[in-house]
This record gives C-alpha cells, structure tokens and sequence, in this order.
C-alpha cells in the first residue's frame, strides 16, 4: 500500500474542518493544539471509516463501510486490530505526519475483564459496546509547531468515496 501526504494551503483552522465534516459518520477529532509546546504537536481529524470493530468482552464483530450488519470475527477485539493493522503496516512518509491512518477508538474500562479474566458487572449502566474503532484511510493531520497541514491518503482512494472527497475539501 501507497500512502500519499500532500500539505495544504493555506491550513484550515482545525475547529473549522471538524464543523464542516460533523455530517460525516464517526467525525473523531484528536486535538493536543491548547498547547503545542508542552500538549502535543500534532492534531488529527477522520471521519467515514473503511471499517468498524466492535468489541463485547473476548467476542468482535466487523463491519465493512456501506454495510449495515454486524458479522462476527475470531479473537478479542486488540487481536483482530493487531491482525488488520498488521496488513495495512506501511511506514509513514518521510514528510509528513506521524499519524497516516489506522484505528482510532476506545477500550471501556469494562474490557480489561477480558484481560482479568473477572466477571461482568451486574448492571450496565451505558449500554456502551466494550470497545468500539474505526480504521479510518483519510486523515487531516495539523502540526502546531509549523502551522501545517496534510492532507494523508491511501493511493487509489482519492476522489473515490463522497466523504473522502469531503475531508479533501474541508480546508476550502
């Protein structure tokens, strides 16, 4: 796999591309721009995963981008990630952000009984899945330090999917 970064000028304002993204389904921001100098340098935005995994204690479920069902997988949830990153596992460019795509979510507290081997709570009091990602193939990257921003994709996906061509046309 191909991974193309090109910078974009000028950089939109991070706050501003998320607004005009919020339509697009599972919009995650990761900003550490409060302060760049002890904070975090880089901020990212994706949106409109390729996939999504789903995890309820040592059970995963997939679900492809365009489809609406569920299919269940083998492993727990960190084993699949491993597994579909391992695929994906592509060097970032020599320029350009660190962050070039891959899964973006979150492990509930409640997961790590699949590392504890412990029972589940009595009550679920969220009704959250244990884990949830997306692996995400489109991503805006800002570094803080030099005021820019990159836009990182997947060659052969540009222009391909409508929300692709959106997170390309967010700074405008």
């Amino acid at each position: 796999m191909t991974i193309l970064a090109r910078r974009i000028a000028p950089a939109p304002d991070p706050a501003d591309a998320a607004a005009r993204l919020a339509h697009l389904p599972w919009l995650m921001w990761l900003d550490s721009s409060a302060d760049p100098d002890h904070l975090g340098r880089w901020s990212y935005l994706v949106a409109d995963p390729s996939l999504m995994v789903r995890g309820e204690g040592s059970r995963t479920w997939l679900r492809q981008r365009g489809q609406s069902l569920w299919t269940e997988t083998e492993g727990d949830v960190l084993a699949v990630l491993h597994r579909l990153l391992g695929e994906r596992n592509t060097p970032s460019p020599a320029e350009g952000p660190p962050f070039i795509g891959g899964a973006v979510g979150y492990l509930a507290y409640d997961w790590g009984r699949v590392l504890e081997r412990r029972g589940r709570a009595t009550y679920d009091d969220l009704g959250l899945p244990d884990a949830l990602f997306g692996v995400y193939d489109r991503v805006l990257a800002w570094d803080h330090a030099k005021r820019e921003c990159w836009l990182v994709e997947e060659a052969g996906q540009g222009g391909q999917r409508e929300a692709g061509r959106e997170i390309g046309r967010a700074h405008v």
